[in-house]
């Protein structure tokens, strides 16, 4: 069964969570409480493929995490991912790299920022500097791994890439 680009990255997204919550539960070993009680999945996104509004086309991102206040129902996430990557399986694997990190923004940062928490549970998952920006290049080759094994789950982005 094919999936829809709105099936495919929900999936990519469960594939993943495993992956975030692991690094989310060894950046805070000795936070008081449950680490899943102190930064929750969020149960209410929205993830799609497109560019976020008032940014100009040449400095969009490859990712977008937006906050809920920034939704009209207040608690929902949006996550966009830029419609410049798909095809290939290196672009699935930067698609894939893509989310994990505007994962760690629903998760630690509400949205917002690289601050301190988002470095640290980005680097133990396998992301090294810059933390705003992703790459390939800057990817652990553990995480790596991880992420082609998840893309091929998946099977290629089901998108077609707009050209830059």
């Amino acid at each position: 069964m094919k999936l829809t680009t709105e099936q495919w990255l929900h999936e990519a997204w469960r594939l993943l969570t495993p992956l975030v919550e692991g690094a989310i539960a060894s950046s805070f070993p000795h936070s008081p409480g449950d680490t899943a009680e102190l930064f929750p999945e969020p149960t209410k996104i929205q993830l799609s493929v497109g560019y976020w509004p008032n940014i100009p086309r040449k400095e969009q991102p490859l990712g977008y995490c937006a906050d809920p206040t920034d939704c009209k129902d207040g608690e929902t996430y949006t996550v966009f991912i830029s419609p410049e990557l798909a095809g290939d399986h290196r672009h699935t694997t930067l698609v894939l790299a893509t989310l994990a990190h505007e994962m760690i923004h629903a998760w630690i940062t509400n949205g917002h920022g690289h601050n301190r928490r988002f470095q640290m549970v980005a680097h133990e998952l396998g992301f090294r500097k810059s933390y705003t920006c992703v790459s390939l290049k800057t990817t652990s080759p553990k995480l790596l791994r991880e992420l082609r094994r998840i893309g091929k789950k998946l099977g290629p982005c089901p998108w077609k890439p707009l050209k830059p």
